[in-house]
């Protein structure tokens, strides 16, 4: 494959995310080198189908065993990412059945295969289909994704994350970035491009910091979402709403929390739903089973709440949750509701867990701004935006 090298620095850009609405991928997208280098592009036909399509649900699970660092980076990469700000759920996540075993030779799902590399490209790579044509079965040998890895454990982890964060654009319909008509001014390309895609949806501005950008400032080293990522992502695939989950009690702070899937929720009892919510809560906090066993479901609820909303905007790392107890996170979140709301402190004390977060999650219009601590954590600000 023809390599051309490239040099950002000579160059302004201006910004644009495209999804693919109407491709069906013959091949597959290759990760974009490190910034300074770029791959020629593949070909397509028509009519790529997007996970609408099945509920906005991803089944993946890996073909390749061993990698277990890895493939915790990559996993946890996406959940941070694409799953944290649409309506889209990746599942499974365990090894691909292999055929011969009550038809899981036709069961497709995103396989993916993982290959050694040497030590380029910070020692990591990657190739993706489109959309629901990245599904695949053992039967048809064609993962939807490959990626590749230093065996000796030494890939990057910025390089992992940007990776993993990439190819699962192009599952999810993505187009690279620099393949888009903003890319073009006074007819020269700003990054180097095949060419504009044809039959693609323009859906933000040009964004020469998309993580589908084969120029984007962090040199492809960081699987970072822009704001534009964001929002065309959301275009297709809507908001992971938190705002309406807490009305749903126990099992809808277990859907907002990705703890489980709501199919999985639904085919529970009750009394089962709460014990899974009490197990998740005391293995992500230093308070004991028996504690929220002795919580009523309305309170046991709540404290997931408070659990979820520390998550799901960042303001805290699974970390430092776990050195935490229900009420370590009940007087974060109150604090956070002073800040962000102006709210008195009594009066937030007066309030039930659940109507702190529920006022957060208005507050946050579901897309969280940081800011940075003196300890160098990122709490959400909504009073000095990016």
């Amino acid at each position: 494959m023809k390599i051309r090298k490239y040099n950002r620095n000579t160059h302004i850009f201006r910004i644009a995310l495209v999804v693919m609405l109407a491709i069906t991928f013959a091949g597959v997208a290759d990760a974009q080198e490190k910034t300074g280098k770029i791959q020629q592009e593949f070909t397509y036909k028509n009519n790529v189908r997007l996970w609408t399509e099945n509920g906005n649900v991803i089944p993946v699970c890996w073909e390749t065993p061993g990698y277990n660092a890895e493939k915790a980076i990559v996993r946890s990469a996406l959940s941070n990412t694409w799953e944290r700000y649409a309506n889209i759920n990746f599942t499974g996540w365990y090894a691909c059945p292999t055929g011969g075993i009550s038809g899981s030779a036709s069961e497709k799902q995103v396989r993916i295969r993982i290959s050694p590399q040497g030590k380029e490209n910070a020692g990591a790579g990657g190739s993706a289909r489109y959309g629901m044509d990245a599904l695949s079965s053992a039967s048809d040998n064609n993962p939807g994704v490959n990626l590749s890895f230093n065996p000796d454990g030494t890939a990057d982890r910025g390089r992992i994350e940007y990776i993993a964060v990439h190819e699962f654009g192009h599952v999810l319909g993505f187009v690279h970035e620099q393949d888009t008509p903003g890319n073009i001014v006074h007819g020269v390309a700003f990054c180097p491009s095949s060419g504009n895609e044809p039959n693609a949806t323009v859906l933000t501005a040009y964004d020469p910091d998309s993580v589908m950008n084969y120029c984007n400032k962090d040199g492809n080293m960081k699987g970072n979402l822009t704001d534009k990522d964001i929002k065309g992502l959301r275009a297709i695939y809507g908001v992971r709403s938190l705002t309406t989950a807490w009305d749903e009690g126990i099992t809808g702070v277990m859907v907002a929390g990705k703890f489980r899937t709501r199919q999985q929720l639904n085919a529970m009892p009750f009394e089962d739903r709460r014990n899974t919510l009490i197990a998740e809560l005391s293995n992500r906090t230093k308070d004991t089973v028996g504690y929220y066993q002795s919580l009523n479901d309305a309170d046991l609820a709540g404290t997931g709440a408070l659990l979820v909303f520390l998550r799901e905007t960042g303001s805290r790392t699974d970390q430092q949750i776990k050195a935490m107890s229900a009420g370590d996170m009940r007087n974060t979140v109150i604090v956070e509701a002073n800040v962000r709301t102006g709210r008195a402190i009594p009066d937030l004390q007066a309030m039930s867990n659940l109507e702190m977060v529920k006022l957060l999650i208005k507050d946050l219009n579901l897309l969280p701004r940081t800011r940075q601590t003196t300890t160098g954590v990122e709490l959400p600000d909504k009073r000095n935006p990016r």
